[in-house]
């Protein structure tokens, strides 16, 4: 099991990193870990603490979907899928929770399924 662990660093040891994330929030943390995973040298940076309230994707309810109007973002939507499993491996615990959704709109809504 690949162990990932988040310590505060001197600014010494900045020298040696290669590439730096500005905050850790959902998609700094996931830039972060791809170009770590990747073999790069890698430094994250976040103003608050790690899980913090502040941010832009913090709040009891997020969610991916299929339902996009656009084709590009629907075929994402399995990556994504597919990116919360093996994160949920790796953490050994349950990060993402799947449940049904309902998506409804006008009756003339081309975006719409009848």
């Amino acid at each position: 099991m690949e162990s990932t662990t988040l310590k505060t660093r001197q600014h010494q040891d900045t020298e040696e990193m290669k590439i730096a994330v500005v905050g850790l929030g959902g998609t700094g943390s996931a830039a972060l870990r791809h170009l770590a995973r990747s073999g790069h040298q890698v430094v994250g940076y976040e103003q608050f603490h790690i899980g913090h309230a502040h941010g832009s994707s913090h709040g009891e309810s997020r969610l991916i979907r299929y339902t996009y109007p656009d084709l590009f973002y629907t075929q994402l939507v399995a990556d994504a899928y597919r990116l919360w499993n093996e994160l949920e491996k790796d953490a050994q615990e349950q990060l993402f929770v799947r449940c049904g959704g309902l998506y409804f709109g006008h009756k003339d809504n081309p975006d719409i399924a009848h």
